[in-house]
């Protein structure tokens, strides 16, 4: 549902029409902005007087390029998938929160990433804290998968190597990527770059990022859910005692 299909009140409640109006209009931008990312991605160069060009002039600059594409490519492909669903009039109870999570999710730090508010400084350090995560990510993988059937040669790594070797040269070069305890600092959380870039005008992005979430992970906040497990008491149960069913339908 777009945000502006989203009542602020109960006067601004919208009809079913309404809302199909809207999310069909929002849907059908994706298209052209998925054309733009196709002809981005495809770019041969980038222009050295671009902001993306002035970044890539520090050596670790490419990171930011590269984990923003990344992550917005994500982005990209998950919501064409809401809208191919939804425009062969499939409606999911659920299942499309969880891929408007992920858009969430991965838009934003696209757009964390490449804040034109920041200076070159700043963004760079932003996009080795995505490497270092996604680093961090693959050594965590390999630490619980069986190493002997991953063959590692030259010059691929293993991510605990390419970590220590990233957090090394930020020491050297004095750019801060580690806490107290010398673990690796890790991008802003989803929560708070949907609240600073998300557009969510009813609720606010970092809570319209909480209550998505809610429903990707099955918590009770996200829907009407049974006040006790008796709720769920299948018909061949209910034939018991009415002194058993009320006991197996008092919450504890």
């Amino acid at each position: 549902m777009p945000p502006e299909a989203v009542p602020m009140n109960r006067s601004e409640i919208r009809s079913e029409a309404e809302i199909e109006a809207l999310t069909r209009n929002v849907l059908g931008r994706v298209p052209v902005l998925r054309q733009r990312l196709q002809e981005l991605g495809s770019t041969p160069s980038i222009d050295p007087g671009s902001i993306a060009g002035i970044d890539q002039r520090d050596p670790l600059g490419h990171h930011v390029w590269e984990h923003a594409l990344q992550a917005l490519g994500a982005a990209d492909d998950l919501i064409e998938t809401w809208r191919l669903v939804y425009l062969a009039n499939i409606r999911p109870a659920t299942g499309h929160v969880v891929l408007l999570r992920t858009v969430l999710e991965t838009a934003t730090l696209t757009r964390w990433l490449v804040d034109l508010t920041l200076s070159p400084e700043d963004r760079v350090r932003r996009g080795i804290l995505a490497h270092l995560a996604d680093c961090d990510e693959r050594a965590r993988f390999e630490a619980v998968f069986d190493r002997t059937r991953i063959t590692v040669t030259p010059p691929a790594k293993w991510g605990e190597d390419r970590l220590a070797e990233l957090i090394a040269e930020c020491k050297r070069r004095d750019i801060r990527v580690t806490d107290a305890k010398g673990e690796p600092l890790r991008p802003d959380s989803a929560t708070n770059r949907c609240a600073a870039y998300a557009h969510a005008p009813a609720f606010g992005g970092g809570a319209a990022y909480r209550m998505l979430s809610a429903f990707a992970h099955g918590h009770r906040i996200s829907g009407p859910c049974p006040s006790s497990p008796g709720s769920f008491t299948p018909r061949s149960r209910r034939r018991r005692k009415r002194s058993s069913r009320r006991c197996h339908s008092t919450p504890p």
